[in-house]
């Protein structure tokens, strides 16, 4: 029977017998072959059934049903872990593992990079070596960075960091870790601060290192010092065996012999009763580290250390820790610091008008003793007496008392004014103690505040009774400044009690945060009436002996202190930190151990100062 397209509509009943017993084809047109009739097939309305002719050519077994002999031996299945005839093998061979192809077959599939793509005209004529081939040596040089332990000559240095690229002598450097910088907000509005043009003035309260923040992201390049058992210092990750810390955390005695500097670099002391801690990040963390101690996953013990020979008390502040064993990398959890490849000056301030910016974390005190906080006359200084809570010596002050009786007087600490009497300014600040009192301080030598304006507010710190309640249980990060040789220096040189500072910018780094002075609003009295003659500069007193204070910033709320020693200081070249320096030493008021104190910097060994030495004394340790 032959169906056509024309008799479709006047047999409409007879639609399923039609499709059943022929194919639709155009008039006039015959299929060709098999796959052009199959391809031209309607498909079948829903529940209408073939014709029995055609079921029969493709029937369907029920379920469960066995094919029978004749058929299932044409195909047959292997059963399981059965081995194919040799003849049947040898037809598509498989290569033992580890095997490797022939060069004819694998210069003709050459692998791309994970995600790269190449132009289709550079991906036949640049294919990628074989796992295990080696770059010829002329290739390898063109893009090589300096690993830890080797020394490239002076027009071959980089000024990238460390990869995972091999080097000259076949060994691999460590990768180095990255992280994400932080964003500290809260951090950087209470360290600007700032009242507008008014009598009011804020000056930015400090918080943790002393003065930084908790972390939020992994730092793997961490590590914590326990030194037997009673001294805590910090260190740097540069590689899979070795850890870089400072010399002063070694060359110290505790009731145990020991040698340093001029008599032997190898400190001589029970190895056993050094630990290092890695892989802590943001964890919690208690002063006796008891949730970690014993477990090898965080615990290392150490093999040995290595001091700077040229170490005597300040210079050379530097040392070389191994770990009894490899450390055991992963991301986020436990990498390598990279360091710098060359000593560029890349960690120097460009000019005195740009700011560089490097960052210091560690677990030890969030604060150095009972200092005042930035908001009285006298910031940031050791506390002499006990803290009162009595009106301020503000309350006592004849002009500030005679202002409060007829002007707006300032209530809250941060703000205050200033008067001018006609003899000299007085600075009016408000007269409640505060919640945790004001105290009288050193005598600040290198101001001229008044002996009666040696006084500020106490911070919380005054009321911790044990420095091991001042030490971190979170690791704490900061952001400083590096200043120059010429800023640190007069800094110091301003302080009659600081001699014992010696900073020496070829070998160390010298770093504060920086802040700028402000305008505070001023009033001048007429009769028995103020005027107000608008803002001033406060140079909170660094003016003296008729000279003007030859900055426009002051550092002081934020350091490293006590505890932070040997830890890191390091900068951002995008997500990753580049260590320039090695936590040292600080001073404070009343020729004093100190940290985050007014005009006191932080001193750091300077990394790019000693590439040599760690690259020759920790090449043991690369990957």
């Amino acid at each position: 029977m032959k169906c056509s397209i024309g008799l479709i509509p006047a047999f409409l009943l007879l639609l399923p017998a039609c499709y059943s017993a022929c194919h639709l084809v155009p008039n006039g047109e015959t299929p060709t072959n098999e796959k052009e009739i199959r391809s031209r097939e309607p498909l079948m309305p829903a529940g209408i059934k073939l014709q029995e002719e055609k079921r029969s050519r493709k029937p369907l077994m029920p379920v469960g049903a066995k094919l029978p002999e004749e058929k299932r031996s044409r195909q047959p299945l292997m059963p399981v872990r059965t081995k194919l005839p040799e003849e049947k093998r040898s037809r598509i061979p498989l290569l033992p593992v580890g095997a490797k192809l022939p060069e004819e077959k694998r210069s003709k599939i050459p692998l791309l990079p994970v995600g790269a793509k190449l132009p289709e005209e550079k991906i036949s004529r640049q294919p990628i070596r074989p796992v295990g081939t080696k770059i010829p040596e002329e290739k390898r040089f063109g893009h090589l960075l300096v690993p830890v332990g080797k020394n490239l000559t002076k027009e071959k240095r980089s000024t990238h960091p460390f990869n995972s690229l091999k080097t000259r002598g076949g060994q691999e450097n460590c990768e180095c870790s990255k992280a994400e910088m932080p964003l500290a907000d809260a951090w950087e509005e209470q360290h600007n601060e700032r009242g507008a043009l008014s009598r009011r003035h804020k000056r930015a309260a400090g918080q943790r290192i002393a003065g930084g923040w908790s972390v939020k992201k992994a730092r793997p390049w961490m590590a914590k010092l326990s030194i037997f058992t009673v001294n805590t210092c910090g260190g740097s990750v540069i590689n899979k065996r070795y850890v870089l810390s400072a010399a002063h955390c070694f060359c110290v005695e505790y009731g145990l012999p020991y040698k340093c500097g001029e008599y032997n670099e190898f400190p001589d002391y029970a190895h056993q009763l050094i630990k290092v801690y890695l892989g802590l990040n943001y964890q919690t963390v208690s002063p006796e580290l008891d949730s970690f101690k014993g477990n090898p996953m965080y615990e290392y013990g150490i093999e040995g250390v290595i001091v700077h020979a040229g170490y005597q008390g300040e210079q050379n502040d530097i040392a070389l820790v191994r770990l009894d064993r490899d450390a055991h990398f992963l991301p986020n959890f436990i990498m390598p610091i990279c360091l710098p490849t060359q000593d560029d000056n890349s960690d120097q301030p460009k000019s005195d008008e740009v700011d560089l910016d490097i960052y210091t974390a560690g677990w030890g005190y969030k604060s150095s003793g009972c200092i005042t906080n930035d908001h009285g006359p006298v910031t940031r200084i050791k506390c002499k007496g006990p803290c009162e809570q009595t009106e301020t010596p503000s309350y006592r002050d004849p002009d500030c008392q005679d202002f409060s009786k007829s002007m707006e007087y300032p209530v809250v600490q941060g703000d205050y004014l200033m008067l001018d009497t006609g003899m000299v300014n007085t600075t009016c600040f408000p007269f409640s103690s505060g919640p945790e009192g004001w105290c009288k301080t050193e005598t600040v030598r290198f101001t001229t505040i008044d002996k009666e304006d040696n006084w500020g507010w106490c911070t919380p710190s005054c009321l911790i009774k044990h420095d091991y309640k001042r030490l971190a249980q979170k690791l704490q990060e900061t952001r400083l400044q590096v200043l120059n040789m010429k800023q640190c220096e007069y800094m110091v040189d301003r302080k009659k009690n600081t001699k014992h500072y010696d900073f020496k910018e070829e070998y160390e780094l010298c770093a504060g945060l920086k802040k700028p002075f402000n305008r505070v609003m001023e009033f001048k009295k007429e009769g028995n009436h103020y005027r107000m003659t608008g803002a001033v500069l406060d140079k909170l007193g660094l003016d003296m002996d008729g000279k003007e204070y030859g900055l426009d910033f002051y550092v002081s709320g934020t350091d490293s202190c006590s505890g932070d020693s040997g830890g890191p200081a390091y900068i951002w070249k995008g997500d990753t930190p580049i260590l320039y320096g090695i936590v040292s030493r600080g001073y404070g008021s009343g020729g004093e151990a100190g940290c985050a104190e007014f005009n006191y910097p932080g001193i750091y060994t300077r990394i790019t100062k000693f590439l040599d030495w760690i690259n020759v004394n920790s090449a043991d340790g690369v990957c």
